[in-house]
């Protein structure tokens, strides 16, 4: 189809007259044989303010018709009866494409502001399904256009969401019947609540560390994912390059959820120098140190603690960046309970990493290499005396067994540790030497050791030893006593008044042991339970 020089039409605007006024001198001086340089110095001052771009467009435009043999062209603007349905069809994709993104966010997120997109513009725009949409407009035109209906990210620039909320009230004041301006104000008060949330500062501690000079740890409140509930991510970031270096996954927040994300990081990076954690009890506790912070300082690292978020605000912003970004990852890779997220940890890391360009760059590897496999565990200690061979915990009586499940014998004076590992396995660490724990059957247990586990007793305490011994002469003296009862019972000459008065006075003997027996396992209990 030809170009037109032809500019007239009947639904011209001022920018159409215009536009036809500047061809046409255009054309008057092409045919002088002046050049867009000249051209723009007659024309492209005053109040048509056109500029030396568009005249050489408007040239080349009008050199392709003269090729044509063209005798009009028509220039279309934003006037035009054409490019205003093209604009409605446009606007229409842009709506289906926001109610897939709202369908999107009702399949995989749980309790979503339906005013607010959880899934990333980018993401959406870049997914499969939205070929069709790409084809038909860039990235920024589409982020521009949800923004105009109302849908902005609290990642977005404070200036954005203003200038977007100016244009909503600016809506909700027109008298056009067609506009829900009841839906207009609950997105208003959404853009509000985004200012309300507390934005964290950015810090420089990329320039003060190396890599693995510090880390910071955290645990987060995942409540996002339908599938899986609520659960906890910990995590662990490295201070100089951001890079998170360490994710673990939990039902609850627990030591043992520290204790496997720590060990992770031991076998990815190595032992760093320094960690900063917030003031829970895991790692502080009535001003002294846990058992889970002393045994992370035996490695090496320095654990310090506060209660305020900006004491560790490198873990606290990867948290917010982490969770929507996760969600995504998770439900693109069909990973759906927390064992796999747990099983795919390094892979998360690496894809977390990648994705957000996090690199070590220049930076000197301060990570401490693991001695051994031993050295990327957390073992942690349990206060109990070693007492004649065996531990009691939980009353259960351990014993130390070697490989082959043999008693470990034990000399005096050697450093032994009872302890516990991530997965609460128990064991005996003697002479930084790793050895089982085996719990010992009732048929290997001494008289004493069934006593103190029927009553609840500890082992290692005299006083339990005592109420033993006390019972256990009661229970054997009152067998012989009621066999002597029963003997002068049976006897012939039980008429004697003295043996009658033996006999009696036996039988009062019995029954005050007997009450007193009781007695004092009544006193054994109350003891155990106390």
């Amino acid at each position: 189809m030809k170009k037109s020089f032809n500019t007239n039409h009947r639904d011209s605007t001022e920018y159409e007259l215009n536009k036809k006024i500047n061809i046409e001198k255009i054309v008057f001086y092409l045919k002088k044989g002046f050049t867009a340089r000249r051209i723009h110095s007659l024309i492209g001052d005053g109040s048509s303010g056109i500029s030396y771009s568009t005249i050489r467009r408007y040239i080349k435009q009008i050199r392709e018709c003269e090729k044509e043999n063209a005798t009009s062209i028509v220039m279309y603007s934003h006037g035009n009866l054409n490019n205003k349905n093209a604009e409605k069809d446009f606007n229409n994709e842009i709506e289906k494409a926001i109610t897939n993104m709202k369908l999107k966010d009702k399949e995989y997120f749980k309790d979503r502001d339906e005013n607010k997109f959880s899934v990333p513009f980018n993401h959406f725009f870049k997914n499969k399904d939205e070929d069709k949409l790409k084809e038909k407009m860039c990235l920024t035109t589409f982020i521009n256009k949800c923004n105009m209906t109302g849908y902005v990210k609290p990642t977005q620039h404070k200036k954005t969401r203003r200038n977007v909320r100016n244009y909503l009230i600016a809506l909700t004041k027109t008298e056009d019947k067609n506009i829900n301006k009841k839906q207009l104000y609950i997105k208003i008060k959404s853009i509000d609540n985004m200012e309300n949330v507390k934005r964290l500062p950015r810090t420089m501690n990329s320039v003060k560390f190396e890599f693995g000079e510090q880390v910071q740890a955290d645990a987060c409140y995942e409540a996002w994912i339908k599938e899986l509930d609520n659960f906890h991510i910990y995590t662990i970031v490295e201070t100089s390059s951001k890079m998170l270096v360490s994710i673990y996954a939990e039902k609850e927040e627990t030591t043992i959820g520290y204790m496997k994300l720590f060990e992770l990081l031991y076998r990815a990076f190595g032992i760093p120098m320094s960690v900063r954690t917030d003031k829970r009890t895991c790692f502080s506790y009535k001003r002294n140190d846990t058992e889970l912070a002393r045994q992370i300082i035996k490695k090496g690292t320095e654990v310090s603690s506060a209660s305020y978020g900006e004491f560790k605000l490198d873990v606290e912003r990867t948290n917010r960046t982490l969770q929507p970004w996760l969600i995504i990852f998770l439900r693109d890779n069909n990973i759906k309970t927390i064992d796999q997220i747990n099983e795919n940890a390094l892979l998360i890391i690496n894809k977390y990493n990648e994705h957000f360009n996090k690199k070590i760059g220049d930076k000197l590897n301060f990570f401490i290499k693991p001695k051994d496999e031993m050295d990327t565990k957390l073992y942690l200690s349990i206060d109990r005396k070693f007492n004649n061979g065996v531990i009691q915990f939980q009353n259960k009586f351990y014993i130390p067994v070697t490989d082959d499940n043999k008693y470990k014998i034990i000399q005096n004076g050697v450093e032994l540790r009872f302890v516990h590992n991530s997965n609460n396995e128990y064991f005996f660490i003697i002479n930084n030497k790793l050895f089982k724990a085996r719990i010992l059957r009732d048929d290997e247990l001494t008289e004493f050791q069934k006593f103190c586990k029927t009553f609840h007793l500890f082992y290692d305490d005299k006083r339990s030893e005592c109420l033993y011994r006390a019972a256990k002469a009661s229970k054997d003296f009152l067998p012989y006593l009621r066999k002597l009862i029963d003997d002068i019972s049976n006897t012939s000459n039980c008429s004697n008044e003295l043996l009658k008065e033996n006999l009696n006075m036996a039988e009062l003997i019995y029954k005050s042991l007997s009450d007193n027996y009781k007695l004092l396992l009544d006193s054994v209990e109350k003891t155990a339970s106390n």
